[in-house]
């Protein structure tokens, strides 16, 4: 009787940028051995993610070492390992010795494949490494690839983002932007936003605006001076740091009393002509010069002032905005979020408390690019001159094609989460107005599938609150059948639903409502996955480790 010695473990692992290409493993024979396929191929069953696919025989007859090779077919995922069983399938083939006779024992101990993973999406869109995949072609940009799919990424004016060096770089209309952190580098993926306007007029420093507001004189730029406390405004220079258009802003004297003194942004038009609009402050600032000891706080407020340009009072926050130690960091963004009433609009006002009267102040603050926009989170900065200035929302669609089952699939989204608090869209897939599924995180800060078919809506939300940082979630539709997981956790799932016919995939918003706060990512996605068949639950949650 002739057996099998050993079967070698693969000769190589298949990372994604290589999803079809064949895993390869050798069995070593006890002597040479000749192999005919004429009735069949033998073959040696590999567990993928609970499915069985073969490694089918491909080579090494006439010899003692032969090779089987598996190829990934679309859909195919594990990411903790397959896994080979023993023995070999003849599967109608014949292996013998030289001399004809059967090779009868065909079985085998199977090698350690823990490390042997296999991940194969009909589409995937990494944005941190600029890999795009489509049915097995690998595209290098995010153009190349939604030209091939047959979709499109919009947005009708420019937009800013941080490149690899920091420096803050402008994009033009309809070009996505590749955000990264601006101190560490660090790619943090493509940037999806909703529409925002700018108040702050003059953003870039630069110039001043005809019937500038009441309070004081106006600075040679956009800003104007309020109170006096003894305490000198000058400024000493205007020019731009990595990117961001800047002013050098010098407090100098000896205060009178112990309140506050400070400057204005210029907006003439206000932050908001919404009432009850909530309404967010944020500016570059950093500390140039000076002595921070006869400072308490610093603060950025809301000053309000009616349509003939009186003062009407100010939004602060019940503590200090920031302390004059928070001031020596590189950029900052308040935290101040405030509602103009329905005559009011607001100005952002930058003002700091000395500690007490006569004391000397002599301090140098850098301040770039002040933005008031309407709602409760920070964006990104909306350059301004001498009008306000809308950035349109990001949106990217990708139609169902090859890609895309009907019936059954999985869905993955990987992404950050700016703010908390907020409804987050990683992805959604479209049938029209009212039939979709998509992942988000909820303004509870859950991680959820939410889906609507003609049962009506239907949520299955994952257990644990989302961190604030990265989330991955994976989701899974087929008939009665929905499953979602996020960040490696457990599971949770629904048995009553409808597959939805879809008509596209829309990335980072929920393919519908272009202008709806609720409707966007307003963060970063790094990563879209889907699948066209319904993926088991261990690698559901593997998928989102």
């Amino acid at each position: 009787m002739k057996n099998i010695l050993k079967l070698l473990s693969f000769l190589c692992l298949i990372p994604i940028s290589a999803l079809a290409a064949p895993l390869s493993f050798t069995v070593n024979m006890s002597e040479a051995v000749t192999v005919d396929t004429s009735g069949g191929t033998p073959r040696i069953a590999v567990d993928v993610g609970g499915v069985t696919r073969y490694a089918s025989y491909a080579s090494g007859t006439g010899g003692s070492a032969l090779t089987f090779t598996y190829t990934p077919q679309v859909g195919d995922v594990d990411l903790d390992g397959v896994t080979v069983s023993s023995p070999v399938d003849l599967n109608g083939g014949t292996i013998v010795d030289l001399n004809g006779n059967p090779i009868t024992n065909l079985t085998f101990t199977p090698p350690n494949t823990a490390n042997v993973k296999v991940d194969y999406p009909s589409l995937s869109m990494d944005f941190i490494n600029s890999d795009y995949i489509l049915s097995g072609t690998h595209y290098a940009t995010l153009p190349s690839f939604l030209t091939a799919a047959g979709g499109s990424f919009t947005r009708n004016s420019v937009g800013t983002y941080f490149d690899s060096s920091g420096n803050l770089q402008t994009a033009g209309n309809n070009t996505p932007r590749f955000d990264h952190d601006p101190v560490t580098h660090v790619a943090k993926g493509i940037l999806i936003e909703e529409q925002r306007t700018n108040g702050v007029r003059n953003n870039n420093m630069q110039g001043s605006v005809a019937g500038t507001l009441g309070g004081g004189g106006v600075l040679p730029t956009t800003w104007q001076t309020t109170g006096s406390n003894g305490i000198s405004i000058a400024v000493n220079g205007t020019g731009t740091e990595s990117g961001i258009s800047y002013i050098d802003i010098r407090f100098f004297g000896t205060t009178t009393t112990a309140g506050p003194r400070g400057v204005a942004f210029n907006t003439l038009t206000g932050c908001s002509a919404t009432p009850s609009g909530n309404n967010k402050l944020s500016a570059y600032l950093k500390l140039q010069a000076g002595n921070l000891t006869n400072v308490s706080y610093w603060a950025l407020i809301g000053q309000g002032r009616d349509i003939g340009g009186t003062p009407t009072g100010e939004y602060r926050a019940s503590t200090p905005v920031f302390t004059s130690a928070a001031l020596s960091q590189q950029r900052y963004n308040s935290s101040l979020v405030f509602t103009n009433a329905a005559t009011d609009h607001y100005m952002p006002y930058l003002e700091f408390y000395p500690t007490g009267a006569g004391v000397p102040i002599d301090v140098t603050v850098r301040v770039g690019m002040p933005q008031c926009e309407q709602g409760a989170f920070v964006t990104s900065v909306i350059p301004t001159t001498n009008a306000t200035v809308t950035r349109q929302s990001d949106i990217i669609t990708v139609p169902t094609g090859g890609w895309y089952s009907q019936l059954s699939g999985t869905l993955y989204g990987y992404g950050t989460s700016v703010v908390m608090g907020i409804d987050h869209r990683l992805a959604t897939v479209r049938k029209n107005a009212s039939d979709y599924y998509g992942l988000r995180v909820t303004a509870a800060n859950q991680a959820q599938l939410v889906a609507y078919d003609v049962g009506g809506i239907k949520s299955v939300t994952s257990g644990g609150v989302v961190p604030s940082g990265d989330v991955k979630i994976a989701a899974v539709q087929n008939s009665n059948d929905l499953a979602v997981a996020y960040n490696g956790g457990s599971l949770n799932s629904s048995a009553a639903w409808s597959p939805v016919t879809a008509a596209y995939l829309a990335i980072g918003y929920d393919g519908v409502a272009l202008a709806s706060g609720f409707a966007f990512m307003n963060g970063y996605i790094k990563g879209i996955k889907y699948y066209p068949n319904r993926i088991s639950n261990t690698q559901l949650q593997l998928l989102t480790q």
